[in-house]
Parts: structure tokens; C-alpha cells; sequence
């Protein structure tokens, strides 16, 4: 096997380091795409209820095809987010286990506020 030329080096270790990334860096593009539309119709939503009543409010929420798009747009926007995060984690942090760490922490945390936007949609259309 030929060794690659000076100038290619530094981008041949970059995709050995990052096997596999294409798939993220698919993924990444289409949930930003995703989050955008879903983003643009929830801040056109807000806009439009800007004032009204809390009772407004939960039949816009109770609306099936809002609590869709709504959990749709929490979870592209978790995963852009997931994946963001574990790119940036394993690009700045060299020791393995304390990288492990805070990825982990990471992931449940942004779990955890996913969670918590699908149950306050949820509790806003169904709750009291």
C-alpha cells in the first residue's frame, strides 16, 4: 500500500479518525432541514396565538396534526442536537473516558429536555 502524497496526510487521518461520519453527516443536514420547517411553522403558530387565551391555546395544542408536527420537530431537533454534540465532544476531547462521560451526559440531558417539550405538549392538550 502507497502512502498518501504530503498534502493528502492530514485529510487521510481525518476520515480514518471519522469512519462511518457520512451517515451522521446525512442525518445532521436532514433533521437541520427538518427542525428549519417544523421551526419557521411552530414560530408562525405562536405568532398567530400571540394573546390568546390559555383555553386557545389547548385546542390548538389538542389539534392531533399540531402534537405530530410538534413531537416530529422536538425529535429532529434531538437528534441534530445528539449528533452535534457527539461530534463536538469527539473532536476536542482526548481522554477516552472522560469523552465517554460527557457524551453520556450529554445525550440524557438533551433526552431529558425532549422529554420534557413532548409531556408539556401533551399535558397542555390533554391535562387540566
Amino acid at each position: 500500500m502507497t502512502k498518501p502524497a504530503p498534502h493528502l496526510a492530514g485529510l487521510a487521518a481525518f476520515f480514518a479518525r471519522h469512519r462511518g461520519t457520512s451517515r451522521n453527516w446525512a442525518i445532521q443536514r436532514a433533521t437541520a432541514i427538518l427542525a428549519l420547517i417544523l421551526g419557521v411553522w411552530f414560530i408562525f403558530s405562536v405568532i398567530f396565538l400571540a394573546g390568546a387565551t390559555h383555553d386557545t391555546w389547548k385546542v390548538w395544542a389538542a389539534k392531533p396534526l399540531n402534537i405530530v408536527l410538534f413531537i416530529i420537530f422536538l425529535g429532529a431537533a434531538y437528534w441534530h442536537a445528539a449528533i452535534g454534540c457527539h461530534e463536538i465532544v469527539t473532536d476536542y476531547i482526548g481522554d477516552s473516558e472522560k469523552r465517554e462521560k460527557i457524551a453520556r451526559a450529554s445525550r440524557f440531558m438533551l433526552a431529558a429536555f425532549f422529554a420534557l417539550g413532548v409531556l408539556g405538549m401533551l399535558l397542555l392538550a390533554f391535562g387540566n
